[in-house]
């Protein structure tokens, strides 16, 4: 069966459209049986297409003997993605063709030309982006707003330099709550964590209608959208390391400001926000400079740790979740205790059964099941062990037999007749063709054993944990589980009961 590729980023007026390359591939077909593979709205930069998936599926499978698309870019704008797919299409014996560019994909010289037509189209792909984020930069740098409205906020239109441009306008009824929640993060000692129960308990949804954490918190908090903007908070930002496009005559305490670039995630982002530019927007500020520099500097003054997902006082980091709701479960500690508490009842109060456990008591516990699954794998391990080398000795017993066989024939072939020769020599062959079909098992029998990997290594585990680092642990342990769900009714219980989801890496 031949397949039918098309695929369009978006519907426009100088972009060929789905049904027209359809039409125009079914022209390379004539009355063979074909089936259409469409994917509208998606970009040519990846292969994460859904029916590009399905028609990759099918060509696996053996369903499609050749691929007929209307122009190269249209199955792939990368030059690494586009040779991972004539690898895949060589490997499966499946043609390619494009109604705009005649290649044979059959010859080098074919393929080498292929091959500059997509450097080509990737550099297109390239220029584009870059030209967008030009576009975008200079917009912003203008202090035009084209990302969705943050909470607060609604999106607009206004003339600028006879263009209408994206700004934002205050929302009046929710931007009395962002007032409401600058000040009193600001100018009382409520956490993120307290405040963000708070709003849930009141029934106050976030921007996306979910419920508010601490991380949502503090994103709006430093976010300088909302500050009316003075020579204080350019002096603030400057300080920070951000580039500022305004000169700082134009902070005059009114209109609040828009930034681009990528946060480095690495950095501290209350500490260090070099590699962001800053703007003066369009729109009015909803938050005054004092409040918001007090929010800022409370907000470095209570910077969390790094997550790194490794893990720094506990090697469960990342692992446990709560039962009662699914949270994280993170470790707090207060002077010499810690303890593993549920993230959805520190940061929303959504969760009230949730359990409070010692670290240690929980680790001394994970611990002994690690083992336990261990030793059991062992087990088996050992068994399906003694099952494989039982099975490699009778292949060894049957190939020995047949070379018995073929030697005694061999012998008898000095003794034999004309007639007899002739079958005896037929005989051989056919034991030696059995012979060839043993071996070659045997010798996938080994293989396949061998992948199956060195019990040793699980014995390492128990006898190289107690000289571990608490990150060589969680490694082991991320191996190991996937997750630990913690189930305690009476929070004051201890553990209550625990599911253990484990990893497929046993082999």
């Amino acid at each position: 069966m031949i397949a039918i590729y098309a695929r369009q980023s978006l519907d426009k007026k100088d972009s060929i459209s789905i049904e027209t390359q359809i039409e125009l591939c079914k022209k390379e077909i004539g009355d063979e049986p074909y089936k259409e593979y469409v994917d509208r709205g998606y970009s040519g930069k990846n292969t994460n297409r859904p029916q590009f998936k399905a028609m990759m599926q099918d060509v696996e499978n053996g369903v499609i003997s050749k691929i007929i698309v209307y122009k190269l870019d249209r199955l792939s704008r990368s030059t690494l993605d586009f040779g991972e797919l004539m690898d895949a299409l060589s490997k499966h014996n499946v043609e390619f063709s494009s109604t705009r560019e005649k290649f044979d994909t059959s010859t080098p010289i074919g393929k080498a030309m292929l091959n500059i037509i997509m450097v080509f189209a990737q550099l297109e792909r390239e220029t584009i982006q870059v030209r967008v984020q030009d576009n975008f930069r200079m917009r912003s740098a203008h202090g035009a707003y084209d990302a969705k409205a943050p909470y607060g906020y609604a999106k607009t239109k206004v003339m600028v330099h006879g263009k209408a441009v994206s700004t934002l306008k205050p929302d009046k009824a929710y931007s009395l709550m962002v007032k409401k929640i600058f000040e009193q993060y600001a100018y009382t000692s409520t956490s993120l964590g307290y405040l963000a129960r708070t709003l849930n308990q009141q029934g106050i949804k976030s921007a996306n209608g979910a419920a508010w954490d601490s991380c949502k918190l503090s994103k709006l908090l430093c976010n300088p959208i909302y500050v009316k903007a003075d020579a204080e908070v350019y002096k603030y930002y400057r300080a920070k390391g951000m580039e500022i496009t305004n000169d700082i005559d134009d902070f005059r305490g009114q209109y609040g400001c828009v930034t681009y670039g990528q946060w480095d995630r690495a950095k501290n982002k209350f500490a260090q926000l070099s590699g962001l530019t800053l703007s003066i927007g369009l729109h009015e500020g909803i938050i005054d400079a004092k409040t918001f520099l007090a929010c800022q500097y409370k907000l470095a003054d209570n910077t969390q740790i790094n997550n790194t997902g490794r893990g720094k006082h506990s090697w469960l980091t990342g692992l446990l979740k709560c039962g009662c709701c699914g949270k994280a479960m993170k470790v707090m500690t207060y002077k010499d205790t810690a303890t593993f508490r549920c993230s959805g009842a520190m940061n929303t109060g959504l969760c009230s059964d949730s359990p409070s456990i010692g670290m240690h008591e929980i680790e001394e516990a994970v611990e002994r099941e690690i083992f336990a699954h261990v030793a059991r794998h062992q087990e088996l391990v050992v068994q399906k062990r003694k099952e494989e080398d039982n099975k490699a000795h009778n292949y060894k017993i049957a190939i020995a037999k047949l070379d018995d066989q073929i030697a005694n024939l061999i012998t008898a072939l000095a003794d034999g007749t004309e007639l007899t020769m002739k079958y005896i020599n037929g005989r051989i062959s056919e034991l030696q063709k059995q012979r060839d079909i043993l071996t070659a098992e045997l010798q996938q029998h080994k293989n396949a054993t061998k992948q199956q990997g060195d019990i040793k290594q699980f014995h390492d585990i128990i006898n190289l944990w107690p000289g571990m680092t608490i990150p060589q642990k969680h490694e082991i342990a991320m191996m190991l589980i996937r997750r630990v769900e913690i189930f305690c009714p009476d929070p004051n219980a201890g553990i209550g009961g625990m599911i253990y989801a484990y990893a497929d890496c046993f082999p």
